[in-house]
């Protein structure tokens, strides 16, 4: 008997496989329907390996663990069956460290991060940003581009939690696979969700589906940034022929092997915290021409960038590669 990625057994959640969004989906329909059934003492047990636990899963489930208890009358009981991938990629207690922490940290990847705007943790984004590029730039060999399209991607998908999901933090996982050469990053926030944050803008979108379509074009945005973080996120993401996921409420837009996919049957949490998830991978061995992805906001100009981050613009070096040595990359088991 196949065994089920998320089960509810009385008030007991098993949670089996992290390994895809179908697990996050049975996740919330779970702790729906205890809500539903006024129980208020929830136990999840992990029962979960580590070649089945992904960003994509492992991260959303983890940041709703901490989301629910806040919002509803709810208490978890976490069993972890001494899980040492999850214990030491933080599942239960994300990292929350402040610039000069990160600047110090040797391995970034296979790790939670949670990240915010509030002063003591000024620059954390930026420093993340450097920390898994100085990561992936020790540990393998990466296509020309490559790089200089992962500090402009993962700076533009966590800045986008902190400017426009009116979310109090936002949390950020990533893995490196080492036998498809890919690079899989998540960012996730119990925010207002794209539509919500459109609805009253210029571009009046008829419905989640249309307000994430809209998204991913050029100049689209809530009136708080210049509205082309997810256009250009798409863009260099098609360039290099990786994998999109952009999930926010009810609605999914996916891009595979350069084909844009719609859904629109997503479970949510709440009609006032939809959630947004973003998933990208980029395979580290196809360049990337980034000059191509941006032509048309012109943000490369020769080796330097101009990264917004809280709506402050930071001047960087497409080439900022620390000369410390950090410790090798952890190898995580690649999905199918």
């Amino acid at each position: 008997m196949q065994i089920k990625n998320v089960e509810l057994i009385g008030d007991e959640i098993i949670i089996h496989k992290m390994n895809h969004p179908a697990c996050l989906t049975s996740f919330i329909r779970c702790i729906n329907l205890c809500i539903k059934r006024k129980v208020s003492n929830i136990t999840i047990t992990l029962d979960c390996s580590q070649d089945s636990i992904f960003p994509d899963a492992c991260l959303p489930i983890s940041a709703l663990i901490k989301f629910y208890p806040t919002a509803y009358n709810i208490n978890f009981s976490v069993n972890c069956h001494d899980n040492s991938y999850l214990s030491k990629c933080g599942f239960l207690s994300p990292f929350d460290l402040d610039s000069k922490e990160i600047q110090n940290l040797r391995n970034p990847l296979d790790k939670i991060f949670v990240f915010s705007e509030e002063k003591e943790r000024e620059g954390q984004v930026a420093n993340l940003v450097q920390s898994y590029i100085n990561c992936l730039s020790r540990t393998t060999r990466c296509s020309d581009g490559v790089l200089d399209g992962l500090i402009w991607c993962i700076n533009e998908v966590m800045d986008n939690v902190l400017v426009h999901s009116e979310a109090k933090c936002g949390f950020v996982m990533a893995q490196y696979h080492k036998k498809k050469q890919a690079f899989v990053l998540c960012v996730y926030d119990c925010g207002t969700g794209i539509f919500n944050s459109l609805k009253n803008s210029s571009h009046k979108p008829a419905s989640e589906i249309d307000a994430l379509t809209l998204a991913i074009q050029e100049g689209v945005g809530d009136g708080k940034g210049q509205g082309n973080g997810l256009y250009g996120l798409y863009e260099i993401v098609k360039n290099n022929g990786g994998r999109l996921v952009i999930s926010s409420g009810k609605s999914t837009l996916m891009l595979k092997h350069n084909e844009l996919r719609k859904y629109e049957s997503n479970v949510i949490v709440s009609a006032n915290n939809p959630c947004t998830t973003i998933d990208f991978q980029l395979d580290l061995s196809k360049d990337i021409d980034l000059k191509s992805a941006l032509s048309s906001f012109g943000v490369l100009t020769g080796l330097t960038y101009e990264l917004m981050v809280c709506g402050k613009i930071i001047i960087c070096s497409g080439m900022m590669f620390s000369n410390t040595l950090p410790a090798p990359a952890q190898e995580s088991q690649a999905r199918n």
